[in-house]
This record gives structure tokens, sequence and C-alpha cells, in this order.
């Protein structure tokens, strides 16, 4: 399962915050309890712990990945290097292309496969 859409956000650090919150959203109404969350932006992650600041600009949304963490299940939120992260680049760049709401998808779309695939061996990808 997996998700891609276009936001009109300003900010790479809110669009990385709301990816983790629709992606968390989404492993939680399918019904998984045990989630590993991973995350190329490491500033995402250290806004999300140890909490937000009611004064930050985008508080109500790290509330939100907050309270979605305090439902009674296993998430291990991680950093990962951009170049481990190929199958959310790809699902970024799907998404980059499209006009409207975000789209859930339940079979990998083409040419994700591959990726998934490489991805499940541990194989991760350099970039030029």
């Amino acid at each position: 399962m997996g998700f891609y859409g276009s936001l009109a956000v300003p900010e790479i650090l809110q669009l990385e915050l709301l990816a983790i919150f629709n992606g968390l959203s989404l492993a939680w109404d399918k019904g998984f309890r045990i989630v590993e969350c991973f995350s190329d932006t490491q500033d995402a992650l250290s806004l999300v712990f140890p909490g937000p600041s009611p004064r930050h600009s985008i508080a109500p949304l790290m509330w939100d990945i907050n309270d979605l963490l305090e439902c009674p299940w296993m998430v291990d939120l991680k950093h990962t290097l951009r170049d481990e992260n190929a199958c959310a680049d790809f699902l970024t760049k799907l998404g980059a292309h499209q006009e409207g709401p975000l789209i859930s998808v339940m079979a990998p779309p083409k040419g994700l496969g591959t990726l998934l695939l490489a991805d499940s061996m541990g194989v991760s990808f350099v970039r030029p």
C-alpha cells in the first residue's frame, strides 16, 4: 500500500511531516500495528520528538503525528539516507506530476515494483 499526490505546501519540512502523518494514518487505518516509518529528513524527525513547541508554525501537524504515535501500536520512526529511500522518492516524483488530492494505491504503480524488490533485498541506489 502507499500514496502519492501533489500538495500546495511551500515548505519541504512541512511536506515531509505530511508524508509521515499520511503514512502513519494509512497504516493505522489498515490495521497495521507494528510499523517502521523511514524519513530522509532528520529535521522532521527531530521536530516530532520530544514534542512540538506550541509556537512552531506547523505545531498542529506535529500534534496530529504525536496523537497517532500515542495509539496502541508499535511505531519506530527512523532516519534513512536519501539514497536508501528510492521507493518514497519514486512516489514523490509521481505525485509531483499530478493535480489533486492524495491517491492511495493498493498495488505498486508501474515502475515501482523493481524498486520495492531492490529495497527488500537491501539494495540502495547512488544518485549522480
